[in-house]
């Protein structure tokens, strides 16, 4: 399964001293031999990440996210992402849906990828939008 990690799951999962169950979690998904998951990362999410955690001087978590990113792979913000998240914004239920949002969502879309999250929010805009959302306690690592 193609697992496209959100912000908020990066942020975790690089953060020194809490969120050790997200940790384990990426760990285990990341040990299985062969893999049962491809992990993708976003630029959009690395970009609002790193901008957050160098505004805070985060330097920890900055390294450990530089060592993290090594093992994931990056899906590219393509002009039919762009287009794909234009679309999603015109939904009746994308309304309030931040842009960096979109743009995840139409990612994980075409890639075909679930767009796996730290919390449910936006749940609601998978059905809605053709787009699988799920928590990460939703994955398991041998799904």
């Amino acid at each position: 399964m193609r697992l496209l990690l959100d912000t908020g799951i990066l942020a975790r999962a690089c953060h020194p001293r809490r969120y050790r169950e997200v940790q384990e979690w990426l760990l285990a998904l990341a040990a299985q031999q062969p893999p049962a998951h491809e992990l993708m990362v976003s630029p959009i999410s690395l970009y609002e990440l790193r901008r957050g955690l160098a505004r805070r001087g985060a330097h920890e978590s900055l390294e450990l996210l530089s060592r993290l990113t090594q093992h994931l792979v990056g899906l590219p913000v393509t002009i039919d992402a762009v287009e794909e998240a234009a679309a999603l914004a015109e939904r009746a239920s994308a309304g309030g849906v931040a842009d960096a949002d979109l743009l995840l969502a139409a990612q994980a879309k075409l890639a075909g990828a679930v767009w796996v999250r730290a919390d449910a929010k936006l749940a609601s805009l998978g059905p809605s939008c053709g787009v699988d959302v799920r928590s990460w306690q939703a994955i398991g690592a041998a799904s």
